[in-house]
């Protein structure tokens, strides 16, 4: 009898041995699962180190900022609607909306329409939001709209509330 036989000869002792090891481990599904996950994982921490820089400028977030200020529940859309209910009428340019509204016989300080910094009338690339009123493309009152990222107004990438 050698030394991988069993007292009876017919199992070696060896696998004998692998054999139970391998029942005191997790099924081979589950392991096979728990690596996948462990990989995708990995692969969705490297992609949002490597994606977000090769995207273009205007994929992310600097146009939503512009249609955010602009679309008709926008910032400075609202703010115009504002100022048209108390004073009965649109301002003639953007800057009136960072003026407080006179509050005769209100108690407390009034704030502007706005009360933000002149510069926050820029869209996210530099560039002053355009106003006109009386409207001539939106069904609002009242036009709004940014040039969008290259700064030329008229073409295909300006964020209108039309």
């Amino acid at each position: 009898m050698d030394d991988f036989s069993s007292a009876s000869g017919d199992i070696p002792v060896l696998a004998y041995a692998c054999e139970n090891k391998r029942r005191d481990k997790w099924p081979w599904w589950l392991q096979a699962i728990a690596e996948q996950a462990l990989i995708l994982g990995l692969l969705g921490i490297l992609a949002l180190i490597v994606v977000p820089p090769m995207m273009p400028e205007g994929c992310g977030g600097t146009w939503k900022i512009a249609e955010a200020a602009v679309k008709p529940l926008g910032a400075i859309s609202t703010a115009l609607r504002n100022f048209k209910f108390d004073r009965g009428d649109y301002p003639s340019q953007l800057n009136e909306l960072l003026r407080p509204p006179s509050m005769d016989g209100v108690e407390g300080e009034p704030q502007p329409y706005l009360d933000v910094s002149p510069d926050w009338l820029r869209d996210p690339w530099g560039n002053h939001y355009q106003y006109l009123c009386p409207a001539q493309r939106s069904k609002e009152e009242f036009d709004l709209w940014s040039c969008g990222p290259n700064g030329i107004c008229g073409d295909a990438d300006d964020i209108c509330n039309w």
